[in-house]
């Protein structure tokens, strides 16, 4: 996070992907606009505000967010999703099992509902992946309703944990169903919206996997 000064008042920028809660994350891939949107999203100003304020710090501000060029690359596993401790093996790799078959059966319906092709609506998904999960793990009894309210919870963690973990259970439903398995999660994420001018699209490890979704329905 870099520190800068907007009309006197201290702020903080990200600078990089590592900086951003899934949330954020969300919402840069549903930006249309530019440099001035996208300082907007990270702070809260108004847009029409931000072109009348002064900055103190503005090279660093531009500077910071450039990350935002590159595409963002993934961890294989993290050790927890927020305050959630997460299992992993001696290799350091997710060591995760559907302990119900009732939260195999509410992720593969969430699945399912995802529309194809739609690279934010299958990102959100990974939101409920990781609800359905660690609401089991938080109360020690799965719940499907509590599971849904702690997904705005979800939306404040960092974005690489909830990806990271989303995208493991993506894959591993994908594996469970159709009987193959992927060398990685990776993802297309060709879009046909426009994206901003500063922001890259994020090819990164979320890989759809369309064509063999619609396989197993």
């Amino acid at each position: 996070m870099i520190p800068f000064k907007l009309n006197g008042k201290n702020l903080k920028m990200p600078s990089s992907w590592m900086d951003l809660t899934f949330d954020q994350y969300i919402k840069v891939l549903q930006c249309k606009g530019g440099t001035v949107e996208i300082i907007s999203l990270f702070t809260g100003v108004d847009k029409e505000a931000l072109l009348k304020s002064e900055f103190t710090g503005l090279e660093y501000v531009m500077e910071a967010i450039s990350f935002l060029k590159e595409p963002f690359v993934f961890e294989k596993a993290t050790p927890n999703v927020g305050k959630y401790k997460l299992p992993l093996n001696s290799k350091g790799e997710f060591n995760i099992q559907f302990e119900t078959l009732a939260q195999f059966e509410d992720m593969r319906s969430e699945m399912i509902k995802t529309p194809d092709n739609d690279l934010v609506e299958l990102v959100k998904s990974y939101a409920k992946f990781v609800a359905i999960y660690v609401q089991k793990i938080r109360d020690g009894e799965y719940n499907y309703d509590k599971a849904l309210a702690l997904i705005p919870e979800i939306y404040t963690m960092p974005a690489h944990e909830v990806i990271t973990t989303g995208s493991f259970f993506f894959v591993k439903l994908l594996t469970l169903l159709i009987g193959t398995a992927p060398t990685s999660p990776k993802a297309t994420t060709n879009q046909k919206k426009k994206k901003p001018d500063l922001v890259k699209s994020p090819k990164s490890s979320v890989r759809s996997l369309r064509s063999s979704k619609s396989r197993r329905k």
